[in-house]
């Protein structure tokens, strides 16, 4: 099992996302959020079952399920559906584990 845990910004939200894979091909998610775009963004990736990992990860942008299931999401920038990918990666052993950091800054 991979686990990402995203804290999304000044929002405040807070996102679990944990991905499964016995074959690592095929994987399975389970997303728990404060936030209620998540949360349905969750209920579509939940409810389209298992995905294929390589489907997800090598397609392009917004041609899979999980960017397809961000519309949910009201903030173009957020950093859950990413983060889901990442759980994915990792799960189905297609990248190793490594935290991602933004560094976010301005000059007064």
């Amino acid at each position: 099992m991979a686990k990402v845990e995203v804290d999304a910004g000044i929002c405040g939200f807070h996102t679990v996302i944990e991905a499964v894979s016995a074959d690592g091909e095929s994987v399975r998610l389970s997303i728990r959020s404060d936030c209620a775009h998540v949360a349905k963004m969750a209920e579509a990736l939940e409810a389209a079952g298992e995905l294929d990992a390589y489907e997800q990860i090598f397609t392009a942008f917004g041609k899979n399920t999980v960017t397809e299931a961000a519309v949910h999401l009201k903030h173009v920038v957020c950093t859950v559906p990413a983060g889901v990918l990442k759980a994915i990666e990792v799960a189905c052993s297609l990248a190793l584990p490594k935290d991602v950091h933004l560094a976010i800054s301005r000059d007064a």
